[in-house]
C-alpha cells in the first residue's frame, strides 16, 4: 500500500506543475499586449520630448532673430553690408583684396571694376532702408 500511496503522490505532482507552468504561460501571453504599448508609448514620449526641445532651440533663436530686427542699428548694418547702402552726403567704397602680382611686387594691373553697379536716386526719394523702416513701423 505504501508503493502504492507514493505512486500515486507522484502522479499528482506532474499534473500540478503542467496547471502552475500553463497559468504562467497565460499571464505572460496576456501580458505581452500592455507591454507592447507601455514599450510603444515610452518611444513616442521620447520622440515628442526631443521635438519639443527642437522647437524650443528653434523658439529662442527666432526670439533673438525679431529682437534684432526691431534694432534700427542693426537693420542700418544690415542694409550697409549686405545691399551697399549709404546715408545721403556718404560716399561708398569697395576695397579690393591685393591681387597675387602686387604681393609678388610685378607692375601693377588696370584697376578691377566693381562687381555691383552703383544707381543715384533723386534726393526726393527716400533711401531703401527709409522706406523699409517705414514699412515695419519704426520710423
Amino acid at each position: 500500500m505504501s508503493s502504492r500511496g507514493a505512486r500515486a503522490d507522484s502522479l499528482w505532482v506532474g499534473p500540478q506543475i503542467f496547471a502552475g507552468v500553463l497559468v504562467l504561460a497565460l499571464v505572460g501571453a496576456l501580458a505581452i499586449g500592455p507591454t507592447r504599448q507601455l514599450i510603444e508609448q515610452r518611444r513616442r514620449v521620447a520622440e515628442t520630448a526631443q521635438a519639443l526641445q527642437h522647437a524650443r532651440t528653434q523658439t529662442k533663436r527666432l526670439d533673438t532673430r525679431i529682437e534684432r530686427l526691431n534694432d534700427p542699428d542693426f537693420l542700418e548694418q544690415r542694409a550697409r553690408e549686405s545691399l551697399g547702402l549709404v546715408r545721403p552726403g556718404e560716399q561708398a567704397y569697395i576695397v579690393m583684396p591685393r591681387s597675387k602680382a602686387s604681393e609678388r611686387g610685378e607692375g601693377r594691373k588696370a584697376p578691377q571694376k566693381a562687381h555691383r553697379t552703383e544707381t543715384r536716386r533723386p534726393l526726393d526719394q527716400p533711401s531703401l532702408l527709409g522706406e523699409f523702416l517705414t514699412f515695419i513701423g519704426v520710423s
